[in-house]
């Protein structure tokens, strides 16, 4: 009896020590780390053939060169451009995943920043007339009310 025990006992453990290496293999290595990607915003200073150069506008911040390759997409005003249409003084946002080049480069002329914030102002505007509006509505039903003053 005990060396009916013993049998299916050994088998277990033989196939326990067996497969242990294999499972070992099969566990996944770590992942490694994607590379950070990195927003870069300011004003345009020199612009290469390969390369802008940005001034943040944060006070105290040093001009970040930023390089592109065939891969990066760049956008003038909205539309598909090449880093020569870019000018100096012109507002630029470059997203750099790592080390690398831009992935991506959106400018934007002054004249096209001055529509933008000229249309932001207008929208915060009208926002905030609605937002008075509102205020306005309930205080004339609390005043229509029940004679409260409340």
């Amino acid at each position: 009896m005990l060396r009916s025990l013993l049998t299916p006992f050994a088998m277990f453990l033989a196939l326990t020590l067996i497969a242990l290496p294999t499972l070992a293999q099969d566990e996944k290595a770590p992942k490694e780390a994607k590379p950070k990607a990195t927003r870069v915003s300011g004003v345009a200073t020199s612009v290469g053939d390969a390369s802008v150069t940005i001034q943040p506008k944060k006070e105290g911040s040093e001009a970040v060169t930023v390089t592109a390759d065939d891969k990066t997409a760049v956008k003038v005003d909205g539309k598909a451009a090449t880093l020569a249409d870019i000018k100096v003084g012109y507002t630029v946002n470059a997203m750099v995943v790592g080390d690398g080049a831009a992935t991506k480069i959106d400018a934007f002329s002054p004249e096209e920043t001055a529509r933008k914030a000229e249309e932001a102002a207008k929208k915060k505007a009208e926002r905030d007339a609605a937002k008075g509006d509102g205020e306005g509505k309930k205080k004339d039903k609390d005043d229509a009310g029940d004679g409260d003053g409340m």
